[in-house]
């Protein structure tokens, strides 16, 4: 049964959600209540909308924490397979328990302690108890919602799911209004933006907060290609100073700023001794939102690399296959960079080694080094 305080203070969410028109508003008002609500100790929302609608993989910034005090590192993108709570939403189980549920319900704590999830996420913040609500809106998951409790207080009641299920639709309401405009305004300005940039390079996409709202397959695979090296696609503007300096002006928020960029920005940057980036940065204005595309392509920069096709009488397709290969990709990858079936691309490095007298990768990459 619910008390009369707890049924005036949902009421007070429900009011207050309902003039709300921006997404951190949403965030500092229903975190801060839903606290309140449920006696929890902080909290935690999931925004699944960013990146199911932006072409991309889940990351670090689709996750807002409140009243969290964070120590270390953590990596929830990494871990995320381990967390019970996300495969009950993921595969629709959430449907079955009206859209809330704790995380006991899921999985006993001696399952979790053996998880990497509870070892590298959960304990670090001190959270022992989660009971989390799944917001839809016409059967698209917007987020998830979780309140959560230390190890010193008790676990969330099942009155404490009832009520979770009852706020729920609160919850729905109001984010599909405010996520739902935003999303549809920024469809459209990167519809605007790819219909006029017709490009067979990797592409990525950032708003003007720096959130990343498009990358199409190519941009994918390189961005998982450059991980083996220990780079993300961010953290590879750091090695140029051109496209570090630019990429600060446009996100400094300030108009002004902005409007002294340069329409186009090339550069390349260095991953090691014989890779490059090639960056090509575009900026533009969609009905005066800021949004940054940057366009990237690997750069073999050893000069030799062409002398190779020529002494070895490489086709053009054994070249690009060879240039890949001492890039360190497998043949999986190869044959999607290249639009081929790894069965072709194995075709190739046959008559490649066939032609250069060797039997392997770690050869192939010799061919270079030990030229004069």
């Amino acid at each position: 049964m619910i008390n009369k305080d707890t049924t005036y203070q949902v009421v007070e969410l429900a009011d207050a959600l309902q003039k709300e028109e921006s997404f951190d508003n949403f965030l500092d008002i229903a975190l801060t209540r839903l606290e309140r609500i449920f006696n929890a100790s902080s909290s935690v929302i999931l925004n699944w909308s960013d990146f199911k609608w932006g072409g991309r993989t889940l990351s670090k910034e689709d996750m807002f924490f409140h009243n969290y005090n964070v120590k270390g590192e953590w990596n929830y993108p990494d871990l995320h397979h381990q967390d019970p709570l996300y495969e009950w939403i993921q595969t629709g189980h959430c449907h079955n328990d009206l859209n809330a549920i704790r995380l006991s319900d899921l999985i006993s704590f001696r399952q979790l302690k053996r998880t990497r999830f509870y070892s590298e996420l959960l304990k670090e913040m001190d959270c022992r108890y989660v009971l989390t609500m799944a917001v839809h809106h016409q059967g698209e998951i917007l987020a998830s919602i979780s309140v959560t409790r230390t190890q010193e207080e008790i676990d969330f009641s099942k009155s404490d799911v009832l009520l979770a299920q009852l706020i729920t639709p609160i919850l729905a309401n109001a984010l599909s209004h405010i996520l739902l405009k935003n999303q549809n305004e920024q469809q459209l300005d990167i519809f605007n933006i790819l219909n006029k940039k017709l490009s067979d390079q990797a592409i990525i996409i950032f708003s003007d907060d720096f959130k990343s709202v498009y990358r199409n397959d190519k941009m994918t695979r390189l961005g998982k290609q450059l991980s083996k090296y220990g780079n993300s696609i961010t953290e590879i503007f750091e090695r140029s100073a051109r496209i570090r300096r630019n990429v600060e002006l446009f996100k400094s928020h300030s108009k002004a700023k902005q409007k002294r960029l340069p329409k186009l920005i090339n550069d390349v940057a260095d991953i090691n001794d014989k890779l490059s980036i090639n960056i090509q940065l575009e900026f533009s204005i969609q009905n005066e939102k800021a949004y940054l595309l940057v366009y990237m392509e690997r750069n073999r920069e050893l000069n030799d690399a062409s002398d190779i096709q020529v002494e070895y009488d490489l086709s053009p397709r054994e070249h690009q296959v060879y240039q890949l290969a001492i890039n360190g990709l497998d043949s999986r990858e190869m044959g999607q960079e290249l639009a081929i079936s790894p069965w072709s691309v194995k075709n190739h490095l046959k008559n490649i080694y066939k032609k250069t007298g060797v039997n392997s990768r770690i050869q192939l990459t010799r061919l270079i080094q030990d030229k004069p």
